[in-house]
């Protein structure tokens, strides 16, 4: 399953890629620099990456990523440098890396990650294997942090360019995270 033939859209008012079990990453959205609304990616079950999306620099809604299972780094999204809502996720048990939010300097509502309750609400899925925030060196403002049911998370390195958090920062049951640095 492939994205291809999508390359030569530039925008879009929003974008919603839900329920693809064989797709593996965003490739076919090269062309894609802005979506006007919301950018929602969910339960895509062999999802690895978001590697594709090459040219996206501005969500004017809110981004969510939730419940893509084998999705191991944000890769794929280094040109995003603003999203106007928030920036959600959860339910990635294996992601490792949010080396994909690279250029992302601005988050006008919350940037929250963390657990997601599977569908029949039997399991939680935690964002298990991340340990830092790296990945998150640019960004600058949000506005509120909520990081939430992150077991292996030990720092909050890549928070370090944070200047204004405009409402709240809600940091609970990261039950590895030792300081605030």
């Amino acid at each position: 399953t492939s994205l291809t033939g999508l390359e030569n859209i530039p925008r879009l008012d929003e974008l919603v890629i839900e329920k693809n079990r064989l797709l593996k990453n965003l490739t076919g959205l090269s062309g894609l620099e802005q979506i006007e609304g919301d950018m929602q990616v969910w339960n895509n079950g062999s999802l690895q990456n978001l590697s594709g999306a090459t040219r996206l620099a501005q969500i004017g809604g809110s981004l969510t990523l939730d419940d893509n299972f084998v999705l191991a780094s944000t890769k794929g999204l280094e040109t995003l440098q603003s999203v106007q809502h928030s920036v959600t996720l959860t339910g990635h048990p294996v992601l490792s890396s949010l080396e994909g939010f690279a250029g992302l300097s601005s988050i006008g509502g919350t940037f929250m990650i963390g657990f997601s309750t599977s569908p029949d609400n039997q399991s939680n899925y935690s964002t298990s294997y991340l340990t830092n925030l790296s990945g998150l060196d640019a960004l600058t403002h949000a506005g509120a942090i909520h990081i939430d049911a992150n077991p292996q998370l030990v720092s909050l390195q890549g928070l370090n360019q944070l200047t204004t958090v405009t409402n709240y920062i809600h940091l609970a049951d990261n039950p590895r995270l030792e300081n605030l640095q």
